[in-house]
């Protein structure tokens, strides 16, 4: 059985996905107590896989002049070089070819005998 869970950290909306592979929800146990992860089959592996968002995004780059300076390496008699040209027209506003990155995910093995509470403090402590 595989559950899904959202999480959104208020302090800055981080949004992450955790799944939870061979684990069930128990609910067992005092009122106060909450819900908990406890691994469904023993024989199996269990694990907790939290996808994290795209974290990197790249933008075109355009250059507008060439700098032209003295080069100490360039001997005294060589012929000049024209400068290269290199002054580029930006593309239209909302027309940047931009990428971005692709999320990334931790996997996290989760021992037989792992109770693990189903709060953002119980995963982050005891969990991931």
């Amino acid at each position: 059985m595989a559950l899904s869970i959202e999480i959104t950290r208020p302090d800055d909306l981080l949004r992450l996905h955790i799944n939870a592979r061979n684990l069930r929800l128990d609910r067992e146990g005092d009122e106060k107590e909450a819900p908990a992860l406890v691994v469904d089959d023993h024989a199996q592996p269990a694990f907790l896989i939290v996808h994290f968002p795209p974290q990197a995004i790249t933008e075109g780059a355009y250059y507008e002049a060439t700098i032209v300076g003295v080069d100490a390496d360039v001997p005294s008699d060589a012929k000049p070089q024209p400068p290269p040209t290199t002054i580029e027209s930006p593309a239209a506003p909302g027309q940047v070819p931009v990428r971005m990155a692709e999320g990334s995910r931790l996997v996290f093995k989760v021992p037989p005998e792992a109770r693990i509470p189903l709060t953002i403090s119980g995963l982050r402590t005891r969990g991931c």
